[in-house]
């Protein structure tokens, strides 16, 4: 009796540890595909990594595959009283929408963080002062998501204020 109560504990303890095991890589695959949206940088155009991760991004944000029947739309960057008209593919969120603007003389650096994503600390040359940051709006109405996350539609109004 001794030796199948032995059996059943050591049988029992290795279902527990594989248990464990199978639920530490299934956290461990989950942190690899949000790895891309979490990674921390100095800056965008430093790390050829980062270049890669939104290429990935963009796969999980945009809405479907690009074909002919996508919309073209037309968005507005508005900050320090300059506008930047933004004339772009459907899908596209608020960071690509910037980078395109980057060919019209719009120029931001920011870092990665984790929790976050990709925040914004410097615009065409100004750096945020001590205690106030670069806060985006859509529409006039402060933004409840991050550049990577917010997908702009036509027409939207996008305005950088330091705050």
């Amino acid at each position: 009796m001794k030796q199948n109560q032995k059996r059943n504990f050591i049988s029992i303890l290795i279902l527990i540890i594989l248990i464990f095991c199978a639920y530490l890589l299934f956290s461990y695959n989950k942190q690899k595909v949000e790895a891309p949206i979490l990674l921390q940088t100095e800056s965008r155009a430093e790390t050829p990594q980062i270049e890669e991760k939104n290429k990935i991004e963009s796969l999980f944000i945009k809405e479907g595959p690009t074909n002919e029947n996508t919309k073209n739309i037309s968005t507005t960057i508005n900050v320090l009283d300059k506008n930047y008209s933004v004339k772009t593919e459907e899908g596209i969120n608020v960071y690509d929408v910037m980078k395109s603007a980057e060919n019209d003389g719009f120029s931001f650096k920011g870092k990665e963080y984790p929790s976050l994503g990709f925040f914004v600390e410097e615009i065409n040359g100004v750096k945020g002062e001590p205690g106030e940051y670069w806060i985006y709006y859509v529409n006039g109405e402060k933004a409840q998501v991050g550049i990577s996350k917010y997908i702009v539609k036509d027409g939207d109004i996008i305005n950088w204020r330091q705050e």
